[in-house]
């Protein structure tokens, strides 16, 4: 989370903590009523699926908490998905990966979800990967520990929204189930494959100067100066039998910021332009591949986004331009490691998973984290690529202070302000969180709750990797993937020397300078204790469990129920639409934010008059309407039931219309209303400006 406050939000939202924050009845998950025992096939056996999580407006982002702009959004402009991953070995052997482009995953989500799954796909908790790809553009207010359902948005107050957990949980789920199947009915024999390449200039360290404590930067390190970035991005592809493309889940890592805290509508950023970009070449007569891009050592590493166009238009046109360099790199790896020899029979699937308490967690050589959670005054400076208003005049980087116990070198920051948030009024931080190890045949996915840094990533690697060894069962260090932002969040993990610089991301590790080193522990104990398939299924999973999401809220709109009118509103020329050099857009009376369906497959899109009959328009086979990239939906105001809604098309940068080529924009049907269409018009050749501004 990249967090730039500015002073007067800091202030308002801490008052509203301690106002909202009494002590509130803690959210319980219940275990599964039943769980579903999927027999194995003889070999391996997968699925993939993907749903649309995109949350309808009026609810406040997540990621650049008080910095963002707008305390709620207004619309989509790329949408939110989830995508799963499932697999099941010859001896039944099961688990599922889920990348869900949301800015953090919470604990209550993850167990909320396996509950709603297992009866029909034999999946708990333990067999369940779900990442989040971090873009700092999706919701807020689902997170397990009180502490960032108070703090990790803009909206004031803000709290833990049960709708809003009710609807991703239950979109995310679908995605499962549709993976699987009904009781494995959707799984089919499956061909894997496993590839990297190095994607150089796509990313930067945003932290050179604590990275470059760590000995592994050093010139005279062992084996060579580690770089800075990891630039590795790998891919696991899957195909049926036949060759048909069933998946591809890729690993990268970097910070998705590259739509800027300006923005007001739900974007998924880099990893979405990418998937969109690459399923359009994919996309073969039975569509496109599932694909997914889960995040790795993100912590410090940003993408290297130009500073002037990201402000300009809120970040879209520079998360266009790497969304389409990361999406080519993709593209070369997916085509490589499809001719490349795939891995051998019998595949295995298997896991270890624990939940472990931070406060006061001990390590192997006695040492321990902290009792208390605790941040840093460093940082409420921002990172070095996202400075808050606080910077340098009230706070910098690399505040530090010797002594002062267990958190030191750490200065604390408004420590008073702390313990009254956590110990008085219960704004809780996380204690007790997920650690994974998930092997599916030759990669091992460690999935950590946190974000991780370049080096710290590696450290974690490094352990599993000589764990695995000590154990018998090998696995090379590439193929120890790191996924971080998995199955909860707890901020930062750092190295103990990036902690001692002090910068935004130690300042942001909040059980102290030994948090690193711990998870590398536990994920290395897990990955010696890995299971031979089929594992067995783990009683910790099924447990009840209760989250200290502190207050509810209510912003996930509800439905005003009415009759309305769907009509068009026309502009001060009387015309139903409005086009200017590089963009249409048109204005409708609808149904409310509750009623609109905006998750329900794509709701506007441009169309083309051709032959005597209106038919949808795709530009480089890219579909112009706003479940892909250059159509985006904007609430205007609420009125009753009714709502009134601006959608705008975005002329992409290669759209040459035809000589007196006419087109419009049309509105789905929904919840019982017919389409609705503006008037016809000619867009002027040659004018599209690339990107499209989006404000």
């Amino acid at each position: 989370m990249v967090r730039s406050p500015r002073p007067r939000r800091i202030v308002a939202a801490l008052a509203a903590a301690l106002l909202s924050g009494c002590r509130a009845r803690p959210h319980r998950v219940e275990p599964p009523t039943s769980v579903a025992r999927l027999p194995g096939a003889g070999r391996l056996l997968a699925g993939a699926a993907e749903e649309d999580i995109t949350p309808p407006p009026g609810l406040p982002p997540f990621g650049y908490s008080a910095a963002a702009k707008h305390s709620s959004f207004a619309g989509h402009r790329v949408r939110l998905r989830a995508e799963a991953f499932a697999f099941l070995d010859a001896g039944g052997g099961l688990a599922a990966v889920v990348v869900a482009d949301l800015g953090h995953v919470s604990a209550v989500l993850h167990r909320e979800v396996a509950r709603r799954v297992a009866g029909t796909t034999g999946l708990t908790a333990d067999r369940l990967l779900l990442a989040a790809t971090h873009t700092h553009s999706g919701p807020a207010g689902y997170a397990a520990a009180a502490w960032y359902n108070a703090l990790g948005s803009p909206r004031i107050p803000s709290g833990f929204d049960p709708a809003l957990a009710d609807f991703l949980a239950g979109r995310i789920a679908r995605a499962i189930e549709r993976a699987f199947g009904e009781r494995g009915a959707g799984l089919s024999p499956a061909v894997l494959r496993v590839g990297s390449v190095r994607v150089p200039g796509l990313t930067r360290n945003r932290s050179p100067e604590a990275f470059l404590r760590n000995p592994e930067a050093s010139p005279d390190a062992p084996g060579g100066r580690a770089p800075p970035v990891d630039e590795t991005l790998t891919l696991l592809r899957l195909d049926r039998e036949d060759g048909t493309p069933i998946g591809g889940l890729f690993h990268f890592a970097g910070h998705q910021t590259v739509v800027s805290p300006e923005a007001d509508l739900w974007h998924a950023d880099v990893f979405g332009v990418a998937t969109r970009l690459l399923g359009r070449d994919l996309a073969g007569p039975g569509g496109a591949p599932v694909l997914a891009f889960a995040n790795g050592a993100e912590g410090d590493v940003s993408f290297a986004w130009r500073p002037e166009p990201r402000e300009a238009l809120a970040g879209h046109s520079e998360a266009m331009r790497l969304g389409a360099a990361l999406a080519a790199a993709a593209r070369g790896l997916w085509d490589s490691t499809g001719s490349a020899a795939p891995v051998p029979e019998p595949v295995a699937v298997s896991h270890a998973y624990d939940e472990v308490r931070l406060p006061g967690a001990a390590l192997s050589d006695g040492r321990s984290l902290c009792e208390t959670a605790r941040f840093g005054a460093s940082a409420m400076a921002g990172a070095e690529d996202g400075r808050s208003s606080l910077h340098p005049r009230i706070v910098r980087e690399g505040m530090r202070r010797e002594g002062g116990g267990c958190h030191a070198p750490k200065v604390v920051a408004i420590p008073w302000l702390q313990w009254g948030l956590q110990d008085l009024f219960g704004l809780e931080p996380p204690e007790r969180v997920p650690v994974q190890v998930l092997r599916v045949g030759p990669l091992v996915l460690v999935g950590l709750p946190v974000e991780p840094t370049t080096q710290a990533s590696r450290r974690v690697r490094a352990a599993v990797t000589a764990a695995l060894e000590t154990a018998n069962a090998r696995a090379r260090p590439e193929d120890v993937l790191v996924v971080g932002l998995a199955n909860d969040y707890a901020s930062y993990c750092t190295t103990p020397e990036e902690y001692d610089a002090q910068h935004y991301e130690g300042a942001s590790m909040i059980y102290g300078p030994l948090e690193g080193p711990f998870l590398a522990e536990q994920a290395a104990r897990l990955a010696a204790a890995l299971p031979p398939s089929p594992a067995p299924a783990s009683p910790l999973a099924l447990e009840p469990r209760e989250f200290p999401v502190g207050a509810r809220t209510r912003r996930y709109p509800q439905a005003e129920g009415g009759a309305v009118e769907r009509r068009a509103i026309p502009g001060d020329d009387g015309t139903r639409v409005r086009v200017g050099r590089d963009r249409a857009s048109f204005e409708w009376r609808d149904l409310d934010p509750g009623r609109i369906g905006v998750h329900e497959g794509w709701l506007v899109r441009a169309e083309v008059l051709r032959g005597g009959g209106w038919e949808p328009l795709a530009v480089e086979g890219l579909p112009q309407d706003d479940t892909g990239l250059d159509v985006e939906v904007r609430l205007l105001r609420v009125r009753g039931p009714a709502a009134d809604w601006r959608a705008t098309w975005y002329f992409p940068d290669r759209f040459a219309p035809g000589p007196a080529e006419r087109y419009r924009l049309l509105v789905a049907p929904r919840g019982g209303l017919p389409a609705l269409a503006s008037d016809a018009f000619e867009p002027a050749v040659g004018t599209a400006v690339p990107g499209g501004e989006s404000r």
